[in-house]
């Protein structure tokens, strides 16, 4: 199962811009097609750094693949 919290191993990290990040974390073999990720979304604005995360919590109930179009809070 990649919903232990404990057993993180996979790490994806996505820069689509110069201030957008999004780091992806499950556990080890999940596909960035299953529901199991938690993603969290840095937007750098000057000297400002913010940290959202989809669907507003750490849940490991996110789709990697889908990052660009959840909701952050």
């Amino acid at each position: 199962m990649c919903d232990d919290e404990s057993n993180i191993g996979t790490t994806w990290i996505d820069e689509v811009n110069a201030n957008t990040t999004y780091h992806c974390l499950a556990e080890p073999g999940c596909v960035t097609s299953e529901a199991k990720w938690r993603i969290r979304k840095i937007v750098k604005a000057g000297t400002v750094t913010t940290i959202t995360w989809a669907d507003g919590n750490t849940e490991f109930d996110n789709i990697a693949d889908d990052r660009l179009t959840l909701t952050y809070s």
